[in-house]
């Protein structure tokens, strides 16, 4: 909510935040939303966060890697350096489909699985949007979920 009352981009680095302003327009022609069409209800999903936080000692140390990739991420894009914006955000899919596969839908695995392009989830998972990068995914494959 911060972001749309500001309209503005808000970075959360560790302990504090702050207002990014950009000087300069971002190339975004490759990122995209997919769309799953699967309406989520995150209790659930918090409550699953929460029992693998209590029950998987590793659970924790997956959440920490998961923040530093996607403030990896996060840098390079403002930064403008596509070419280590993918890395880092290949990284942040492959991470979440290996640590976090119970909150992506099983409609997506096909589509999350491609070399041409990367997908995050975007909140809870489990349905809803999935933010992509990469060459477009050939609208065969993506007939059933509007970008």
């Amino acid at each position: 909510p911060l972001v749309c009352y500001l309209n503005k981009s808000i970075w959360i680095n560790g302990p504090s935040a702050s207002v990014v302003v950009l000087d300069k327009d971002i190339n975004l022609e490759n990122l995209f939303l997919v769309d799953t069409q699967i309406s989520r209800s995150t209790g659930p999903l918090v409550a699953l966060w929460k029992e693998k936080s209590k029950s998987d000692p590793t659970f924790l140390h997956h959440n920490d890697v998961l923040a530093e990739l996607n403030a990896n991420a996060i840098s390079t894009l403002i930064a403008d350096d596509l070419d280590q914006f993918s890395k880092h955000l290949k990284q942040v899919s492959q991470h979440q489909f290996m640590h976090y596969r119970e909150m992506i839908p099983e409609s997506i695995v096909p589509l999350w699985q491609s070399e041409s392009h990367f997908l995050k989830l975007c909140g809870a998972g489990g349905g809803g949007m999935m933010l992509g990068f990469g060459k477009l995914p050939n609208h065969c494959s993506l007939k059933h979920f509007p970008l």
